[in-house]
């Protein structure tokens, strides 16, 4: 997933260049990673683990936008 997650990015980032812009990508993060009883709620409704992270998918596209130089 975040193999194409990444190459869609960068072909966007790509098309946005030949027309002299830039791409800049904005988080919006879901209720569970801003908020402590809702990341509860989540945890106990899915039966996650102590091992899951919230900030997982956030960190995941902030590596792949920094790789692709996109802000």
């Amino acid at each position: 997933m975040w193999r194409t997650t990444t190459a869609l990015l960068r072909a966007l980032r790509n098309e946005a260049a030949t027309h002299n812009a830039r791409l800049i990508v904005l988080y919006v993060p879901v209720r569970f990673e801003v908020n402590d009883s809702v990341w509860d709620l989540t945890r106990e409704r899915y039966k996650l683990g102590r091992h899951w992270r919230r900030e997982k998918v956030f960190e995941r596209l902030e590596a792949a936008c920094t790789e692709l130089g996109v802000p």
